[in-house]
């Protein structure tokens, strides 16, 4: 009769020691690492925002309407344009002075050189006695401008009449990032020649259906249209090579921003420096630990020039699913959660922007994994539960009516935490509860409590 005891009494006690077992498998296989991606699937977009094209205004030679007319009205429609000007032609004739370049430069318009004399640069290669002279169109230039714009850095030319050879593009790239040309061609997303790239004129004849007409090719082709601009027509007064009707650019700027769900309008230097980094950067899943996925985001170029943000995509798998926050080097990223539909299922993306080289991407699931138990000799249930970091975390536990039937709130440091109660006066059944951290994020659930004192482990569900 003891000895049947014994074995009733062992019986019981193996089978709640399965039940914990199996418990605890549960837990571990919601926190295990192998529930992360192997690798990281993820896009950077083709352009900033997943726009569908690119644009870019430039005005050459710095004549005075291109700021008493044309940027005012950029301004008004959130337009930034490059500006190419002739530094030894600034504060004569109708060229501004240095303090309207240094306020247009300051609202967020590029200032870029158009060399020192407007001199025609396959000329000056062709002779090696003008060598010295080439050098210094080119170089000293760009430094005129850094001393007199202090606000921003010269990093981009415009081939004066459009000239250039072999030998002036070889100089050009000691000292700037890209060149504009004025060869009559759209370019497409990828840039073969960045001290070679092609513009469309905007002339005195050009008509409106003809600019418009550009930008719906530039979304077709998902291309990079670059506009080149002389003079600006104002009425009577008609200053500059080819002067553009205003309302000729007026109306062709309303059908750029009545585009601009699609369109990224930005500046020459911006476009080229978001071109390389989307082309030299790489995502990578470095490190995954209490449910924070580590992403490196790098690329060769120096940072000192390349600091633009990039558009990233990311498939939200596995874990992914759970994530509450992103940030960079200790900074929130804004981000949106994309649905995309195919033909075998729908998928979620996480869409955002980051930095380059300016610290690692920290995707944070709040409450990674969970599950609970009664103890087997005691009347405690525990709740298990892993942080990304420390902070508080509110639990509630209702019965079968809503109302709440435990509760407690206090900080939590990071890793995997414990939640006890006692039971004791818990009715068997089913009891939902609720984890809030800090910042609002709630993980729900549910305790299922029987007779032998067990409890069966439920994955719940974050708001």
């Amino acid at each position: 009769m003891v000895r049947g005891k014994n074995y009733a009494f062992i019986s019981g006690f193996f089978l709640i020691f399965i039940e914990i077992l199996l418990s605890f498998q549960t837990f571990c296989q919601s926190s295990n690492p192998s529930d992360k991606p192997d690798s990281l699937n993820y896009k950077i977009a083709l352009w900033f925002q997943f726009k569908d094209a690119a644009v870019t205004i430039t005005f050459d030679d710095g004549i005075r309407s291109h700021f008493t007319t044309a940027v005012p009205m950029l301004n008004e429609r959130s337009l930034k344009g490059s500006f190419y000007v002739v530094t030894n032609f600034i504060g004569k004739g109708f060229t501004p002075g240095w303090d309207t370049l240094n306020e247009v430069a300051r609202q967020g318009h590029e200032i870029g050189s158009h060399s020192m004399n407007h001199a025609n640069m396959s000329n000056l290669a062709a002779y090696p006695k003008f060598a010295d002279s080439l050098r210094k169109e080119l170089s000293d230039s760009r430094d005129i401008i850094n001393r007199n714009i202090p606000s921003q850095k010269c990093e981009s030319f415009c081939w004066p009449g459009g000239a250039v050879s072999p030998l002036a593009i070889d100089i050009a790239k000691r000292y700037y990032l890209a060149c504009r040309a004025s060869g009559n061609l759209l370019n497409y997303a990828g840039v073969q020649d960045f001290y070679n790239i092609q513009s469309l004129p905007i002339y005195h004849n050009t008509l409106l259906s003809t600019a418009n007409y550009w930008i719906d090719q530039a979304i077709q082709v998902k291309g990079w249209l670059i506009e080149r601009i002389h003079g600006i027509k104002t009425g009577k007064d008609s200053t500059g090579y080819e002067p553009v009707p205003v309302n000729v650019l007026k109306n062709h700027w309303d059908y750029i921003v009545k585009n601009e769900k699609q369109l990224w309008v930005a500046t020459f230097s911006n476009v080229i420096k978001y071109i390389r980094e989307r082309d030299g950067t790489k995502l990578k899943i470095i490190d995954y630990q209490n449910g924070n996925f580590r992403i490196s985001i790098s690329n060769n170029l120096p940072d000192s020039a390349y600091y633009l943000p990039l558009s990233l995509k990311i498939k939200l798998i596995g874990l992914l699913n759970n994530f509450r926050e992103i940030q960079q080097n200790g900074r929130s990223l804004q981000y949106e959660v994309h649905k995309e539909i195919t033909k075998k299922d729908t998928v979620n993306y996480v869409v955002f922007e980051a930095i380059p080289d300016k610290g690692d991407i920290t995707i944070y699931i709040p409450i990674e994994f969970i599950t609970n138990y009664r103890e087997p000799f005691g009347s405690a249930v525990q709740i298990t539960f892993g942080l990304t970091r420390r902070q508080k975390v509110k639990l509630c536990v209702y019965n079968s009516e809503g109302k709440i039937v435990k509760h407690s709130k206090r900080k939590f440091n990071q890793g995997v935490n414990n939640i006890k109660f006692d039971g004791r006066k818990l009715a068997d059944g089913t009891y939902p509860y609720s984890l809030e951290c800090d910042k609002g994020y709630i993980y729900w659930s549910k305790l299922i409590l029987k007779k032998d004192g067990n409890v069966v482990s439920q994955k719940g569900h974050h708001l």
